[in-house]
């Protein structure tokens, strides 16, 4: 089943060369995969009442043309599959020209907002989510997350109230305004870049430190950030 949501793009999605950046595209992606769930009563409003929620824990996003302020956008999105642990999610950035602008492919968890532990999937939802196995890249595994034991760069970032959201932890998408800060001027200046992969590895939480350390790898320009439970979070560009 392919859920699909309108959206327009507005001044707080644009870089500074008034194009719409990836954090306000995965945004747009992150919204509607939430309103699928709330479509089927397993979204955010059941989160009290099941115990549970859904959380991200990779992205991979390719940008082929970035719209700009004021365009009309559709946002389709559909479950892939889920198999114990996790939970796999694509999504289409389609203009008013039926133009496909972006694509992504997400990997997802259940999280026990107790226990903090990651909650097996029942089987039962391929079918409440009528997931199809099409596929917007022909093969992506997500990263593992490993880094080097030396960065070109460091730095120190304080956690926010404001970073964070419903369960409690720094949200995903604020971990990309880190990566940004660690970019080289020469870089940032060029604009965003076109590929991404995020991985998420651990929650962080109000109030933490983390130390947020930049290397290349090939052409990729790779920020690694690390909290009190060690590595958080990995992201890739380029």
């Amino acid at each position: 089943m392919i859920f699909t949501e309108k959206y327009s793009v507005g001044l707080g999605d644009l870089d500074q060369k008034g194009k719409i950046t990836n954090k306000a595209i995965l945004k747009m992606f992150e919204d509607t995969a939430g309103f699928h769930s709330d479509s089927v009563d397993n979204g955010v409003a059941k989160i009290d009442e099941n115990g549970t929620a859904w959380i991200i824990m990779s992205w991979k996003l390719k940008v082929t043309d970035r719209p700009e302020y004021g365009a009309r956008l559709t946002v389709e999105t559909w479950s892939r599959s889920m198999e114990r642990a996790h939970a796999y999610r694509d999504f289409r950035l389609i203009d008013e020209k039926g133009n496909i602008r972006a694509v992504a492919s997400s990997k997802w968890s259940v999280i026990d907002i107790n226990s903090r532990r990651i909650a097996r999937i029942d089987p039962s939802m391929n079918e409440l989510y009528d997931s199809d196995p099409t596929a917007v890249f022909e093969e992506w595994k997500p990263d593992r997350a490993a880094v080097p034991e030396s960065f070109e760069s460091m730095l120190e970032f304080r956690v926010r109230r404001c970073d964070t959201d419903i369960i409690g932890h720094m949200h995903n998408l604020n971990y990309l305004d880190m990566a940004l800060e660690m970019l080289p001027e020469e870089v940032f200046e060029k604009g965003e870049c076109s590929d991404m992969t995020v991985t998420y590895k651990n929650e962080v939480k109000v109030g933490e430190t983390v130390k947020s350390g930049y290397y290349r790898e090939d052409e990729k320009h790779c920020t690694a950030i690390f909290g009190n439970r060690g590595i958080a979070a990995v992201i890739k560009m380029w």
